[in-house]
């Protein structure tokens, strides 16, 4: 599990809210768990200086940049202070993902309004931020935003649910019984709490800001011609996708008063009318069917008046807020954005293009780094690559006697072989790689046994090289999530000098075991896990640091090399060791020794998937659809296990977000799709175990 701090302030402009979400799985199978949340608002001043930006009032630019400061100073004490509260520091977060304040929406012009260098400075950690311009330079509204936290969180296979945030904003997200999440609808009913907020502040600037509990609408009446000239507006008759800002509502308002005198408790009142009257046409008008349930969270639920009014609109639906759900109200939003900061960090795309509009889903957001480090918590770890002024001084082991720094008879002319005869002398030396593995296969079996355990409990395996052993093991992990559908975390690869040497070299990293032993703790290794020491040479140091942390962290450890055993061979529970020989390019051990060790962690990861069920016969019913490639090699899984034709199978496929399995289970059960999640959830994913309870002609 990583820690995210969402943090969000919206478009009433009054602070900001906190909510640090334990945060596991990616893409379409996370899942979230509110561990804390605060709120800390903003001073009178900072609220009455967004106000003016917004409503377009002129001032210095100097005040813009100024507000921007305060703004993310703002968002730092407020995640700080969250951590205090929870006795966490910000070495504990994988990232803050932050909003920003709004200062103007009309898409496709947006401005979230942060400093985030300032807030990674404040708090010491990774910040995602700029969420909305991506949607819309993807031709979105950049708008709502919530929509898959929404769907990831609230989905149900009987019930249809709308999620209705009350901020300044109202937004919408409606999930239909079991639908998938392209076919969920969300938009920006209109305003939330921003007319009632408005004419609270113009009539007492000084005060709090808002009507508090509703007191003061309690005491109005609605005043129906301006409720019906705000509601006839073109935006209420607009069909979804759409989104909206504060102070076009507030505008609107404004010009139904038409300049008349009301009471300021019948202008409360009124605001609230036109916020629950716009929510329950929106519902009638776009929804096709009313929801049976609706969720209500923002800060619009302390609103007592416009509550009930709500529930007055809508009276054959059950209206309930998130609180009763175990979330606070106030903490819904900065969780969506929390959910969004781990797409973006995992490079999944955050939007929903049936919500927003968007013309394709893409990935939001900006990442600023840690300051003066790494981003402890990419996928594949950063190590230090500062050589060590000392290290030309320590003494050089030989390593002469090893297989793969000896001399091929065969190959002692290579310089002088024509490309036909150095073609056949590599591919004669490569057919030893495949019979040096083939000699193993009772040693990979019992790597692939405790990998597969390891896997079913909820552990890790991570696999840690250097040079081409390291790229290898970054691959295979790379590999298996749109191969078997895993969370990224599941199978992982750290190399010796960072993400960099992926790309370009970095030898001299390898030297330093205490690099080893840090990725490790970094890593947070455990007795679930096991670690994959690969060394095709069988003595790099960084390799022999990680196991041996490893194995005093109480993971299980395997070795794997292409030499004899050597006295600085490091210890392992099991140790994979296919002889390649000498390399036809004296020392390269890229060659033999690099296409033994690919085989050797295909087989391993290969062949524990499908001890946990994600292979069905010798089909990948656990991949990711995830480009054109992918998605017709599932709908064919999906033809041949149900004897649908390829264009039947890739419309039930699509009604099941991509995933085989669930429109297999759809397919043979005769269930929608949330119902055919659910029986694969009691059948632990196995998809043989889902059909066969009701088929046993299911092979």
């Amino acid at each position: 599990m990583r820690i995210i701090a969402g943090a969000m302030s919206g478009t009433s402009a009054d602070g900001v809210d906190v909510a640090l979400v334990g945060i596991t799985g990616c893409g379409l199978e996370m899942s979230a768990k509110l561990v804390a949340w605060h709120g800390r608002g903003f001073s009178p001043e900072l609220r009455e200086k967004i106000s003016r930006i917004r409503s377009g009032q002129a001032m210095p630019i100097s005040a813009l940049a100024e507000a921007g400061r305060e703004i993310s100073l703002c968002y730092a004490a407020a995640v700080n202070e969250t951590l205090v509260m929870t006795g966490l520091t910000a070495g504990d977060l994988a990232a803050v993902a932050a909003h920003g304040q709004t200062l103007y929406h009309d898409p496709p012009n947006t401005i979230q309004w942060l400093d985030p260098a300032l807030l990674a400075a404040e708090v010491g950690s990774v910040v995602v931020s700029d969420f909305r311009r991506a949607d819309c330079a993807a031709g979105g509204q950049g708008a709502p935003l919530v929509a898959l936290a929404d769907y990831l969180l609230f989905r149900h296979a009987q019930k249809n649910r709308a999620l209705l945030n009350l901020g300044g904003i109202a937004n919408l997200t409606y999930l239909r019984a079991g639908c998938g999440i392209d076919r969920l609808i969300a938009f920006d009913t209109g305003p939330g709490n921003c007319l009632s907020d408005d004419l609270i502040q113009q009539n007492d600037p000084g005060g709090i800001g808002w009507d508090e509990g509703g007191q003061l609408a309690a005491m109005g009446s609605a005043v129906d011609t301006i409720v019906k000239h705000v509601l006839s507006s073109a935006y209420f008759a607009k069909r979804p996708p759409k989104s909206t800002d504060g102070p076009a509502m507030v505008k609107l308002f404004v010009e139904a008063q038409r300049g008349r005198r009301y009471r300021l408790e019948d202008l409360a009142r009124t605001a609230c009318q036109i916020t629950a009257d716009a929510i329950a046409e929106s519902m009638r008008n776009f929804l096709g069917a009313m929801p049976d349930e609706i969720i209500v969270s923002g800060g619009g639920t302390l609103n007592k008046t416009m509550m009930d009014l709500i529930r007055r609109g809508l009276p054959n639906c059950q209206v309930r807020t998130i609180d009763e759900l175990g979330i606070p109200s106030a903490a819904k939003e900065a969780m969506a954005f929390a959910l969004l900061g781990a797409a973006t960090l995992d490079g999944v795309p955050g939007n929903v293009p049936a919500a927003t509009g968007a013309s394709k889903a893409v990935v939001l957001g900006a990442v600023t780094p840690r300051p003066g480090g790494e981003n402890s918590k990419s996928e594949i770890r950063m190590t230090n690559q500062t050589r060590n002024p000392n290290d030309q001084n320590k003494e050089v082991p030989d390593r002469s006697s090893l297989l793969t720094e000896r001399r091929l008879a065969e190959s002692m002319e290579l310089d002088r072989m024509s490309i036909l005869d150095a073609l056949a002398v590599t591919n004669e030396q490569d057919s030893v790689a495949v019979k040096a593995v083939a000699s193993q296969c009772a040693e990979v079996a019992k790597a692939v046994e405790l990998v597969a355990t390891a896997l079913t409990a909820g552990g890790r395996l991570i696999y840690v090289g250097a040079g081409t052993s390291g790229r290898l093991g970054v691959l295979d992990a790379a590999e298996c999530p749109p191969t078997f559908g895993t969370d990224p975390r599941m199978v992982q690869g750290v190399i010796a000098g960072g993400e960099g040497a992926m790309f370009r070299s970095a030898e001299g990293a390898e030297d330093r075991e205490d690099d080893g032993t840090a990725a490790m703790n970094a890593k947070d290794v455990g007795p679930t896990d096991v670690i994959v020491g690969i060394a095709a040479g069988g003595t790099t140091p960084f390799v022999r640091g990680a196991l041996r942390r490893a194995a005093e962290l109480g993971a299980k450890t395997i070795f794997l090399c292409c030499v004899e055993k050597t006295s600085r061979e490091p210890n392992a529970d099991l140790v994979i060791r296919p002889l390649t020989g000498p390399e036809v390019l004296t020392g390269s051990t890229r060659l033999k020794a690099g296409t033994a060790t690919k085989l050797v962690l295909n087989q391993i990861t290969t062949l524990a998937m499908v001890r946990m069920g994600k292979v069905h016969e010798n089909l990948m019913v656990d991949l990711k659809a995830t480009n054109q490639k992918l998605w017709d090699r599932a709908a064919r899984i999906v033809s041949m296990l149900t004897g649908m034709s390829r264009d039947e199978a890739m419309e039930v496929l699509r009604s099941a977000d991509g995933e085989v399995k669930t429109a297999i289970v759809m397919k043979k059960r005769g269930v929608e799709a949330g119902e055919a999640r659910e029986i694969l959830r009691q059948a632990a994913g196995n998809l043989r175990a889902a059909v066969e309870a009701r088929n046993s002609k299911f092979k």
